[in-house]
């Protein structure tokens, strides 16, 4: 409140005004504050006062003009401001101007689950299903308990399109958090490849088809009649491979990739028609580092080379690397995780082992399950592959406390930072005799650039890009349609 003084005599309006205001005399009491204001202009409290006071005299417009003046102010009272604005959205029915204050309430500490579900309601008044969906997780998240809000979502999932996501191969068929997070927001269903007319029967079920991988089923999928949005998710090693040529691009809405600058420039090359719509986006990699067992490790002498075993992975270049470290130091030990791609890069790759004199140094351990158990010994995550990898291997071992020693293919610097970096035999050997060993570093690099959270809104985007094609789809369709008999068109 302002203070009264001699050279400020309308300074008392203010408290005038809410004398009035509690005497019920909010006429009054409005022109008061009104011309305490004309001299006090940015006067939060006064604002807010004023806004309250409009609010309660149905007069919406003005009220919001004023709450929003007094937002942010510094000698203002922030959460009143916004419980008071976020009343007047509400029944002025600007829906999304009121969820757009949700953020700001809950860090105030003052977001309830009831304010949450009203603002959802609003929502869908306005036929905005994507914002009523993320507000009712969040209503959901202040009361779990809350035993209503399941069939809520279940009804507005309803209204939207259904997904489904198609596995790709390997350890992780599908990016970390996808399925539950998608499964949260539409009916979703999630389909192991078993066969083409299984794939038929799910594709003619959903509206919105996730690939993941350019996988057998993505290009099967890509040359079936089907009236579903589609989007296909091409990771950093299937852009070089022969799959994406097979694809029928012209049957698919949306291609996200996964890599750096490098696959994406290629990919754009290989499919310049979806380039030039601006239908090729990128989907950064992101993990759940939470559930990745940390340890403290001390520095020691055991180095992990993870990943099925390839031409693209280059064990061969590894293996001359790792024999000028151990002629400085003939403790160290490589173990390799992964089966062997090619006969002939087996054989020659153990042939190389004997060669160097490395029998005793290097173990193959095949395809390993319970990666955590396996890396508990280890203290170096290695690898001189050449390009960027599907898998997130390397990621997973930071996060659990290993250095990184990686061989700069184009972009790993911007995946995995210089430090990470080696380009000769020397550099390799200097990384792990003679630099820094800090476990918690490398967890603390894996949480800043590989957060799940980013991932996840990110796939949430491009779903929302095809959510809107499908419902201007829906509603071409529905102009469409005859009017039943007797009834004039609209």
């Amino acid at each position: 409140m302002q203070p009264v003084t001699e050279s400020d005599p309308e300074g008392s309006r203010h408290a005038e005004a809410l004398e009035l205001a509690q005497a019920g005399r909010h006429e009054e009491a409005l022109a008061a504050l009104q011309e305490f204001l004309l001299r006090h202009p940015l006067d939060a409290e006064a604002l807010n006062d004023a806004g309250a006071l409009l609010y309660g005299l149905g007069r919406l417009d003005e009220a919001a003009r004023h709450l929003e003046r007094a937002l942010g102010r510094p000698d203002g009272q922030a959460a009143q401001v916004l419980e008071n604005l976020m009343e007047v959205y509400l029944a002025a029915g600007r829906s999304a101007q009121a969820a757009a204050l949700l953020d700001g309430l809950d860090d105030a500490g003052i977001l309830t689950p009831e304010l949450a579900n009203r603002t959802a309601a609003a929502l869908l008044e306005d036929h905005d299903c994507p914002n009523a969906v993320e507000t009712l997780l969040r209503s959901r998240k202040l009361a779990p308990q809350e035993e209503h809000l399941p069939a809520i979502l279940r009804k507005v999932h309803a209204l939207r399109p259904k997904v489904a996501l198609v596995c790709g191969p390997g350890r992780k068929p599908l990016p970390d958090g996808l399925a539950a997070f998608v499964g949260e927001r539409f009916e979703t269903r999630v389909f192991r490849p078993t066969g083409p007319g299984a794939l038929g029967e799910l594709l003619g079920w959903c509206d919105l088809a996730w690939f993941e991988g350019c996988s057998t089923e993505a290009v099967l999928a890509s040359r079936m009649p089907t009236a579903c949005m589609t989007l296909l998710h091409v990771r950093a090693a299937e852009v070089y491979g022969p799959r994406v040529g097979r694809a029928d691009w012209s049957n698919v809405d949306w291609v996200v990739a996964s890599g750096g600058r490098q696959e994406r420039d290629l990919l754009a090359r290989r499919l310049p028609d979806l380039a030039r719509a601006g239908r090729i986006g990128h989907l950064p990699v992101g993990l759940a580092v939470e559930k990745l067992p940390f340890r403290n490790r001390d520095r020691g002498k055991n180095l992990a080379c993870l990943g099925d075993l390839s031409c693209r992975r280059n064990p061969m270049g590894l293996l001359q690397c790792f024999r000028a470290l151990h002629e400085a130091d003939g403790e160290f030990r490589l173990f390799f995780a992964g089966y062997f791609q090619d006969d002939l890069l087996e054989v020659y790759s153990k042939h190389l082992v004997e060669a160097l004199h490395l029998g005793g140094a290097v173990r193959f351990d095949g395809w390993q399950e319970d990666l955590p158990a396996w890396l508990a010994d280890k203290h170096f995550v290695v690898s001189a592959a050449i390009g960027e990898e599907d898998g997130t291997d390397i990621a997973e071992a930071m996060a659990m406390g290993l250095k990184p020693v990686l061989h700069d293919f184009p972009g790993a610097a911007d995946r995995y930072g210089e430090a990470a970096l080696y380009r000769t035999a020397e550099e390799f050997r200097r990384r792990i005799l003679q630099e820094p060993y800090d476990p918690p570093a490398y967890r603390r690099f894996v949480e800043e650039h590989f957060a799940l959270e980013s991932s996840l809104a990110r796939a949430n985007e491009f779903l929302l890009h095809l959510e809107a094609r499908w419902a201007s789809a829906a509603r071409a369709d529905a102009a469409l349609e005859p009017a039943p008999r007797g009834e004039e068109p609209r």
